[in-house]
């Protein structure tokens, strides 16, 4: 989630809606949505939003290569990661205190320390994870990226690792063995593997490489053809899913995980799409809007955890039925966003006030 010197009113979009995204896949894992029959335009609508959701970590990941390709292994470059670890801990000490009030969890240090070296103190954390062995690679996969003499090669080390971390997961769950298994993928039988899967858990690289690309070259399609590129593989994404799922109820598998097929594309196609749009068009106030959302982006994601607890619980208790809940999808999403942003604005000036004070002193004794 890096910053560029001079903002660019579109990676202040892109970044806001990927948080949005988080928060809106999340929404889907707290309300036991999963598993319920899909019956009716509005549980086929909500089908649709989850597949879209699903752009979430892709976006941010496209966002770090477009905005770090020129990065090289400097001490400077280095210095970095400590804004990502210091929002982490902040992050850390704030759920531990919402866990140990509003939940009722003990607080005992040698547990406390655990949680945090292994990522467990802050639910959402695995991002962090991942980021911080990203960010230590960045500077060596651009000097590799760099180093590939075309354009031609360039598209086929992308394909190559599309190959590698975005295919197998959606195709290696087809039992191509059970009879009537294309119209009822329900049927217990064995799964083929069609593809090799060892190597997918390092989509983060796919993405970020994909993001040096689109920096590079750009992309050819316009503004429409995105959108309705969009539309045909929101649309088949969706339909993809619910016919793995045995097309009675959604279920959230690894074939329509982030890091699958229809997911990717969308991705890309969303990043370009908004890349190409006037932004700066917009009135003053609304990019100041996108510009701190997208600042306090981390920050809002790792805190996130803590409010799904406080609000998901009295939804479900004031509207028991799924189907009513998904009437609040709007609301609910929302609240979780705006309080998890003004939470993460208040980690900002805690992180920014050792720099506050340390500026106090030196114009103390700085000589009139």
């Amino acid at each position: 989630m890096a910053n560029a010197k001079e903002r660019q009113p579109a990676l202040d979009v892109i970044r806001s809606l990927a948080i949005f995204c988080v928060i809106s896949v999340h929404f889907f894992m707290n309300t036991g949505f999963y598993g319920t029959p899909v019956s009716g335009g509005r549980m086929l609508l909500m089908c649709a939003v989850r597949t879209f959701s699903m752009i979430n970590i892709p976006l941010f990941l496209l966002l770090s290569g477009y905005l770090l390709s020129n990065q090289v292994p400097k001490r400077g470059y280095y210095r970095r990661i400590w804004r990502v670890i210091g929002t982490y801990l902040l992050a850390c000490c704030f759920t531990l205190i919402f866990r140990a009030v509003y939940m009722k969890e003990p607080l005992r240090p040698l547990p406390i320390l655990r949680s945090i070296l292994n990522f467990s103190a802050c639910p959402y954390a695995w991002y962090i994870e991942m980021y911080i062995g990203l960010f230590l690679l960045i500077p060596f996969l651009n000097l590799m990226y760099k180093a590939i003499p075309s354009r031609r090669w360039k598209q086929v080390m992308l394909i190559s690792l599309a190959f590698m971390t975005v295919l197998p997961f959606t195709v290696n769950y087809f039992r191509l063995d059970t009879p009537g298994w294309f119209r009822n993928t329900s049927l217990p039988g064995s799964e083929w593997k069609l593809l090799p899967n060892w190597w997918y858990q390092d989509y983060p690289v796919f993405f970020f490489l994909l993001g040096c690309y689109i920096r590079e070259y750009g992309a050819p399609l316009r503004p429409l053809s995105c959108l309705c590129m969009m539309v045909i593989f929101l649309v088949g994404g969706t339909a993809f899913s619910l016919w793995m799922s045995g097309n009675h109820s959604l279920l959230a598998e690894n074939w329509n995980n982030t890091p699958t097929f229809f997911p990717a594309i969308l991705s890309y196609l969303v990043f370009v799409f908004l890349l190409k749009l006037p932004w700066q068009k917009l009135p003053n106030w609304i990019l100041w809007c996108f510009k701190w959302v997208s600042r306090l982006s981390l920050g809002t994601y790792l805190v996130s955890w803590c409010f799904d607890q406080l609000i998901y619980q009295r939804l479900k208790a004031a509207v028991p039925s799924l189907y009513g809940q998904l009437l609040y999808y709007p609301l609910v999403v929302g609240a979780v966003l705006l309080l998890s942003t003004a939470a993460s604005w208040f980690l900002l000036q805690a992180q920014s006030l050792p720099h506050y004070v340390q500026n106090r002193k030196k114009r103390k004794n700085d000589p009139a």
